[in-house]
């Protein structure tokens, strides 16, 4: 899906839904978004029977977020309706699925190209948590300050959205140019987190990048890897939590090798960015 809607956006000729309609994309994303609709009827199904189920007693200390929603609805049936309900819990997949597997797979690249660091990530991780693997509280979590450093430089390399489009309310200058009101804006975070001014080693897995007194001297939107202001991506602190506890759990286990450096890489973008060849890298058990 992601392919295909990418495709429309980038070929004009795509754009006219009379011509679209009779092209072969047209009936494979029919057929896409009818599974996807199938699988949040499937979501929204298994959430009425497990609340039917703990209606008279606690779930414990998680509830699943489908839960919360499908909850709220039926005491606030004005609010939101099914079908908002069921667009909500599209945009909530779509959203962490696709953006989840990429960052952390990019992280496990980075750390297989970089030991050096793989390493001071590894020996926090045991400071924190122990010699053995366990389950990680989310306290513990906040206390992974250079995994959350690594995290962010690995989002700075390979931001989940190169490129976003805005469009001013109104005429606003701009240095030396006037961007008119209603133009299409193409931002380019992926050359923005690359910058040689505002990045030591841009072109480099660099964790050091986010030591406290580099992140002060740097601007504030030097690095968005979520997109900011009302614009910014609501998922940001779950996404972090997810990254952080996946890494956590494969670098207590497994010592990540990988060839070459991040220069090497060859890239693509579609919606999101990706490498061209895969994510080349080995898993060797750690003792």
């Amino acid at each position: 899906m992601y392919n295909i809607a990418f495709n429309r956006l980038a070929k004009p000729w795509w754009h006219p839904n009379f011509i679209y309609n009779i092209l072969p994309a047209r009936v494979a994303t029919d057929e896409i978004v009818e599974n996807l609709n199938g699988f949040i009827k499937e979501i929204i199904i298994e959430s009425w029977k497990r609340r039917k189920m703990f209606k008279n007693s606690k779930y414990g200390n998680f509830i699943p977020v489908v839960d919360r929603l499908a909850s709220y609805i039926e005491k606030n049936p004005d609010d939101i309706s099914s079908e908002d309900f069921m667009n909500h819990l599209m945009t909530l997949f779509t959203a962490a699925f696709d953006t989840l597997t990429i960052v952390s797979s990019f992280a496990l690249l980075c750390f297989g190209m970089y030991p050096e660091y793989q390493e001071k990530a590894v020996e926090e991780i045991r400071s924190v948590i122990g010699e053995s693997p366990r389950p990680i509280a989310l306290d513990e979590l906040n206390k992974l300050i250079y995994l959350d450093m690594c995290l962010k430089d690995v989002m700075r390399l390979f931001p989940i959205a190169p490129f976003i489009i805005r469009r001013p309310l109104s005429d606003f200058s701009l240095g030396k140019w006037v961007i008119p009101k209603e133009a299409a804006l193409l931002v380019s975070i992926y050359h923005v987190h690359r910058d040689e001014r505002y990045w030591k080693c841009p072109y480099h897995f660099y964790p050091d990048h986010f030591l406290p007194d580099e992140v002060r001297k740097r601007h504030i939107f030097a690095f968005v890897p979520f997109s900011a202001g009302p614009r910014g991506c609501i998922g940001k602190t779950l996404a972090n939590v997810v990254l952080k506890l996946f890494l956590c759990n494969v670098l207590q286990r497994y010592e990540i090798e990988a060839d070459g450096k991040v220069p090497d890489l060859e890239l693509r973008s579609d919606i999101s960015l990706r490498p061209k060849y895969g994510y080349n890298c080995r898993l060797k058990k750690r003792m």
